[in-house]
């Protein structure tokens, strides 16, 4: 069975709650946000910089849209033990946009024969 932090750090489980109520795990979830968070630092900074080197319009404000994200990131992180949905909700809905906007722009670049194996990647991670 997957334990926790708190409950590893506090030397097992000890009725320790993480913050949740019911079946999700909250450190999943925390870990989950974290990893998303990288992989939206790598594609957007990817896209970025392999659209200026081909001249394709649509990524100049790539480290804007990094920032919103990163700003998104923290309030979720600084929300109480992660419970406030709406954060959550604003966060994975930012994402979700920013993806599908790359995802047109790698159709873009494959019609250009650029290659998008890195972007592609990415865009694996994000959409885990």
């Amino acid at each position: 069975m997957r334990t926790c932090a708190t409950e590893r750090n506090s030397g097992g489980p000890s009725g320790v709650s993480c913050g949740f109520g019911g079946n999700e795990d909250p450190c999943a979830l925390a870990t989950d946000v974290n990893l998303l968070l990288d992989a939206m630092r790598g594609l957007l900074r990817t896209l970025h910089r392999t659209c200026a080197a081909h001249e394709v319009k649509g990524w100049h404000k790539g480290k804007d849209w990094f920032n919103k994200v990163q700003k998104a990131f923290n309030k979720v992180r600084n929300s109480r033990r992660w419970r406030n949905e709406a954060k959550v909700e604003a966060y994975l809905e930012l994402c979700t946009k920013l993806v599908t906007r790359a995802e047109v722009t790698v159709e873009k670049l494959q019609a250009r024969e650029i290659a998008t194996d890195k972007i592609e990647q990415y865009l694996a991670d994000a959409l885990r």
